[in-house]
């Protein structure tokens, strides 16, 4: 089974910028032409275990220069160095517990990024990459020290190894009785106990022909009896030694003996932040939607005693916090329908303090899937008639369900799911360099860093099941809790790449879903809605021997193999069923994508 541990790990990355000879009078050749060399040391890098009691030894470690398009804060990082190749790579040699790395004619006064990376294998192998950290920093005369916070990175644990249920459905059968059935997924098939007990209270239901069960297999079909006659509300629950997820689920029976029922997935707590100042820890959750209740408990301490500021807050603190702090700590989040879930973390680690005595702890990252679900649930065939043989994306339902939170007050919508704010309080039409410039200037909710969105980022914002909520007339591709609804064009910030169209910009359809260049030039108007935040981008390897390109953050693999050619939508999906390639692939077999992982390859620089 898959133990959660959260690990702390201080790494002080002291750069020192040698500018050569300082006598005046015998510049070296670095001096003359205003360079510098530049000497990296990691003078500590502790090794440290954590998920799955697997070692996180550094065993490989590089440094990449990449020129700024900011060269006036170090305290900026250009995402843009993402889509860029660096100026310079060269990887650390280990000299007993030391790294250390030298890098050559850097400018002096000019900022660079560097991105340090370290890895568990001899080589950069991005699927064993185990921390990064990124920093911007300006090349000066003399020695300079710079302090790189290196994030963990490798067996993040993700909310896809959880428990949970799909397909809770309710089917009226010939005899007239209800049938209650769901789908149990258990991915480490260890011990599950499922139950399901009455709404509002702890006790096991009596109203189904079986209220609980134990399973340890991967994939579990349930099929029960309905055994009451009125409407009644439920708590389905799924249990492993570390962790619940709990559904909400109502059965309703109107007069005419018709049943309908609605359920309610509990939030899940996809990352754990954990901090460290003095002898304070922090601990900051965020979860896949919002919680309305959150309880949190110490279920064994096994070093020093700590202790819970505030064991219903959000963020809590905890202290005293030392080297011997050892704990489980249980955070059960609830939602307003009851539906609950919980994580037990594992909390220890050593550390040590700078000069003042303060510990900067990188984020645990869940490198979780950024992908959302189209939130199709109903398989067709090539007709377009129900089939649930047919292994479409109404069948696999990929992805995470999409969730947003308005703040009513500024008309910012918060995309949970990839963090992104979105203004939802103008329905103008604007020219592309006005459209630009207004986000630029807007300050909505206090902030002054809003943006016009990418492709994208605008990109995942579309929706396309279930049918429009609020629009009787048409079918717009976003979700209801926008207020502005337009179904025309909207602006994006990328210009078009081609020398005999400069003039245009890209924009995305929320009517049909598709996206163009523009019939008309940048100056021509569409509608305009800002952005700020960062959408994370995945990270691409290939295999070059097996024909398989790697997606190590959304968890994907993509065939790039063999020749293709042009075919039918029944036979594509056929053949991505048969293919057998590589290790048959990270979720147990190739499919065809749906149309949001198709999106995520897709490359407009």
């Amino acid at each position: 089974m898959k133990k959660i541990f959260l690990s702390i790990l201080s790494l002080s990355i002291v750069f020192l910028f040698l500018t050569g000879c300082k006598d005046n009078n015998a510049p070296t050749s670095e001096q003359k032409s205003n360079k510098s060399s530049v000497f990296i040391s990691i003078k500590k890098a502790e090794d440290t275990k954590v998920f799955s009691k697997q070692s996180l030894s550094i065993n490989y470690m590089q440094v990449e220069v990449f020129d700024t398009l900011n060269n006036s804060d170090e305290s900026y990082v250009d995402e843009s160095y993402i889509d860029k190749t660096p100026i310079n790579i060269k990887a650390f040699t280990k000299v007993a517990s030391e790294w250390t790395v030298s890098l050559n004619n850097l400018q002096r006064n000019k900022y660079y990024i560097f991105v340090v990376t370290a890895f568990s294998s001899n080589d950069a192998d991005v699927s064993k990459l185990i921390f990064k950290g990124i920093k911007t920093h300006e090349i000066v005369e003399g020695i300079n020290t710079l302090e790189i916070n290196l994030s963990q990175t490798a067996n993040a644990d993700t909310i896809e190894n959880l428990p949970s249920a799909s397909s809770i459905v309710t089917t009226t059968l010939v005899n007239g009785s209800i049938e209650l059935s769901f789908n149990i997924s258990n991915p480490y098939e260890e011990a599950l106990n499922w139950e399901i007990r009455n709404d509002g209270v702890s006790t096991i239901s009596d109203n189904f022909s079986s209220n609980s069960g134990v399973t340890s297999t991967l994939n579990t079909a349930i099929k029960l009896n309905y055994l009451e006659t009125s409407s009644n509300s439920y708590l389905l629950l799924l249990s492993t030694e570390d962790a619940t997820v709990s559904y909400h689920f109502s059965i309703d029976i109107d007069d005419n003996d018709e049943v309908d029922i609605t359920v309610e997935k509990a939030p899940v707590i996809t990352k754990l932040i954990v901090s460290v100042l003095g002898n304070e820890l922090s601990l900051t959750p965020e979860l896949d939607t919002v919680a309305d209740a959150y309880a949190w408990e110490i279920v064994e301490n096994l070093g020093s005693a700590i202790n819970i500021d505030d064991t219903t807050a959000q963020n809590i603190t905890l202290s005293p916090y030392s080297e011997t702090s050892e704990f489980k700590i249980k955070l059960t989040v609830t939602a307003t329908s009851g539906a609950f879930s919980y994580r037990i973390y594992h909390v220890f680690g050593n550390y040590s303090s700078d000069e003042n005595n303060n510990v900067v702890i990188p984020p645990i990252s869940t490198e979780s899937l950024n992908i959302k679900k189209t939130q199709q649930t109903t398989s067709y065939d090539y007709l377009g008639d129900i089939d649930a043989t047919v292994k479409d994306d109404g069948f696999y339902e990929k992805g995470l369900t999409p969730s947003y939170a308005k703040d009513s007050s500024t008309k910012i919508v918060t995309d949970n799911v990839t963090t992104l704010m979105w203004q939802d309080d103008n329905d103008t039409t604007l020219d592309w360099s006005r459209a630009d410039q207004y986000c630029t200037d807007s300050s909505i909710g206090g902030f002054n860093d809003w943006r016009l969105p990418s492709m994208s980022e605008l990109d995942s914002l579309k929706t396309y099941y279930p049918l429009d909520p609020v629009s009787s007339s048409h079918d717009v591709l976003i979700d209801g809790i926008f207020e502005v609804r337009s179904s025309f064009k909207y602006w994006s910030s990328f210009q078009y790449q081609a020398y005999q169209n400069t003039d245009r910009a890209w924009y995305v359809d929320f009517r049909m879903g598709n996206q163009g260049d523009g019939n008309v030039n940048r100056s021509g108007t569409y509608r305009v809605r800002c952005v700020r935040g960062t959408l994370t981008k995945p990270t691409f390897t290939k295999d070059i021997a097996q024909g398989i390109v790697t997606d190590s953050l959304n968890n994907l693999e993509w065939q790039d193999n063999g020749a293709f050619v042009a075919e039918t939508w029944k036979e594509a999906m056929e053949r991505c069923e048969s293919l057998s390639l590589g290790e048959v692939g990270k979720d147990g077999g190739w499919r065809l994508p749906n149309v949001n992982e198709l999106m995520s390859i897709v490359n407009r620089q």
